[in-house]
């Protein structure tokens, strides 16, 4: 899969609030898409009461689908993040999806204020659009974008 990421010089700067205009995918594997993730556990019991620790929360939701998938974080083309309160919750959450995301290579993303959710108490939301490499690309990356090959379930 080759993406092209695209950042116009004559449109706001994009990198710095951590999201990039466009990515171009040619090639691609698998498309995979991941539906709104919360910080909720398998209870559907909401994990934490601020927004930093639900964000936090939402990336490992986020990243265990990745995973059960073969993906990873890199893999993310289109990121929609849903907030309770946008003039005091971007920030924390952009500085929590740096810890999960390639801050120089960011995927499309937007953020928006809604007022509820479907679990009361969540405080984000966050949905993910994906562009799985093949494994024959896979194995042409860079060694630093690589990942372990996805498990296949065995039949008993």
């Amino acid at each position: 899969m080759d993406r092209t990421f695209i950042n116009p010089t004559d449109a706001a700067k994009s990198i710095p609030r951590g999201y990039s205009h466009a990515i171009k995918v040619e090639n691609p594997g698998s498309l995979l898409f991941i539906a709104g993730q919360g910080a909720i556990d398998e209870n559907l019991k909401i994990v934490g009461n601020d927004i930093e620790t639900q964000t936090r929360k939402t990336f490992e939701n986020i990243k265990r689908n990745l995973d059960a998938a073969g993906a990873a974080f890199g893999d993310i083309v289109k990121m929609t993040v849903f907030c309770s309160d946008i003039e005091n919750q971007q920030w924390p959450i952009r500085n929590v999806r740096a810890e999960f995301i390639d801050v120089e290579r960011p995927p499309v993303s937007t953020m928006v204020q809604i007022s509820n959710f479907a679990v009361k108490g969540m405080l984000i939301e966050i949905d993910c659009g994906v562009f799985e490499r093949s494994s024959v690309q896979r194995q042409q990356a860079p060694f630093s974008q690589r990942r372990p090959p996805r498990r296949r379930k065995t039949k008993r």
